[in-house]
């Protein structure tokens, strides 16, 4: 896979990390116009979903907890435009790193 050069103009990677909000049904991050989203998601609980664009997923959890429960930790790529929010309160944590799309 060839990587393409970056230019001047071209806006830095931005590291993302987000802690839950402790908010039901807040948005916690949109990813901005032009670029896009490569990290992690977990939740304390597994069975408190996170929501991408409306969606109900069931990341990798653990977080939140003093022993980090067994499950697959995924990596997810996400484009401009797209919503994550929390479902529960308190429950979703984001890692990751925006860059251009």
């Amino acid at each position: 896979m060839l990587l393409a050069v970056p230019t001047a103009s071209a806006t830095p990677p931005k590291q993302i990390t987000i802690p839950n909000t402790a908010l039901a049904g807040a948005t916690m991050y949109t990813v901005p116009a032009g670029r896009k989203f490569i990290g992690y998601f977990t939740t304390s609980s597994q069975n408190q979903p996170t929501q991408i664009n409306g969606v109900n997923i069931y990341p990798f959890y653990g977080a939140g907890t003093s022993v980090v429960q067994p499950g697959a930790l995924a990596e997810w790529t996400l484009v401009a435009g797209t919503v994550v929010s929390e479902v529960t309160s308190g429950q979703t944590t984001i890692v990751g790193v925006e860059y251009d799309a």
